[in-house]
């Protein structure tokens, strides 16, 4: 394979810095993808101003796409997305715009999975937790449509945050309600058998390699995931003697069948609970011991969206601080900036920014410490 960097506004060396770990990538891809890619060569092209956008065997990207990368190694986003194209959009393109998220949203997710093989967890983390954001973003805007559907008037309408951030959200979370070897196993079917049969596929394609490589009807998964509006998940929890009690509302057309991670800490344990909602309003007893320190709903935050759980200020400080993983200490700042924003906001409020800055400087996760530094400035 030839690997061929153009770009006039760099050395030699900066090329090479900027696309050195294009081979690794591509090796990954191929393994995930289970075909090889589609050439004997690939080149990657940054000129000023241009649009990000991959064609056959050949990527264009913009100066400044490459000048992020040599700032920040870690920042290599787009050299991953736009290689993953040569796989899904070019040699596995959807067969209408309708599945549109079969290019975008597996390709964001795609990147994710990269960073996690090169990077570690917490970069793959990372991702997840933007894309979340981005997609609570606008659908607290109020543009709300199904991953894929028809409701679409020209190519435009099926790009944005929906089918790039959504959509590698419900792959995440299909790779976590399944396991990772029936998921992995499953893209490559699905992949083989779209570029077997022409090149064309569609979201059912994807559930029938899914299904074929897990043993499990995902229909219901599809369903709710691919072609539905999820609804709003609002909990609140209380203590109870030897148990905390949290009551779980579902708020939209039905009731789905949701995978709940829960965890509740408290000064002698930590309890984790899987639960599997399917009603309206239900309502779960967790016996614990000890002082209660946290209720952790959607535990991992794999959920597209999160919980609206009401937690008060003294819990949220301490996730804030104690929370094994980014997704759970990101959640907590998020949560105490809303808190502090209303017009009941509690006292110890004040108190906020100086948490922000030292959750800023301190906390391990650089997504953590890059909502903090955002949270200051708001």
């Amino acid at each position: 394979m030839e690997l061929r960097l153009l770009a006039p506004g760099f050395t030699s060396e900066e090329l090479r810095t900027i696309f050195a770990r294009t081979g690794e990538m591509l090796r990954f891809l191929e393994r995930r993808a289970g075909v090889p890619f589609n050439g004997t060569r690939y080149t990657q092209v940054l000129l000023p101003g241009a649009p990000a956008q991959e064609m056959n065997v050949l990527t264009l990207m913009g100066e400044d796409d490459g000048r992020a990368v040599l700032d920040d190694p870690r920042e290599d986003y787009l050299v991953t997305h736009e290689l993953a194209h040569q796989w899904w959009a070019n040699q596995v393109t959807c067969r209408t715009w309708s599945d549109f998220w079969l290019h975008e949203g597996m390709v964001s997710f795609l990147v994710a999975a990269y960073k996690e093989f090169h990077w570690g967890r917490e970069d793959s983390d990372r991702e997840r937790i933007l894309a979340r954001l981005r997609y609570e973003k606008v659908h607290a805007a109020g543009k709300r449509r199904s991953l894929a559907t028809e409701a679409w008037e020209r190519a435009e309408d099926m790009s944005g945050p929906i089918t790039y951030s959504k959509g590698a959200l419900v792959l995440h979370l299909l790779r976590h309600e399944i396991g990772d070897a029936a998921f992995w196993a499953g893209l490559r079917t699905f992949t083989r058998a779209a570029v077997a049969a022409g090149g064309l596929a569609e979201s059912r394609d994807l559930q029938k390699a899914m299904e074929q490589e897990s043993g499990q009807p995902l229909g219901w998964f599809f369903d709710q995931w691919v072609y539905g509006l999820e609804p709003d998940l609002v909990a609140r929890h209380r203590e109870e003697p030897g148990a905390v009690v949290v009551e779980i509302e579902q708020r939209g057309s039905q009731p789905w069948r949701i995978g709940l991670d829960i965890a509740v800490e408290t000064d002698t344990e930590r309890v984790l609970r899987r639960v599997v909602l399917t009603q309206a309003r239900e309502s779960l007893r967790l016996p614990v011991t000890g002082r209660l320190l946290s209720v952790r709903l959607d535990d991992g935050g794999w959920l597209p969206r999160s919980v609206q759980h009401e937690r008060s200020w003294e819990m949220l400080v301490w996730q804030a601080l104690h929370e094994p993983d980014a997704a759970g200490r990101s959640d907590a700042l998020l949560a105490l900036a809303d808190l502090c924003k209303t017009p009941e906001a509690p006292s110890p409020c004040a108190g906020l920014p100086a948490l922000l800055h030292q959750r800023a400087e301190d906390d391990p996760a650089r997504v953590v410490r890059q909502i903090a530094e955002r949270a200051v400035g708001e």
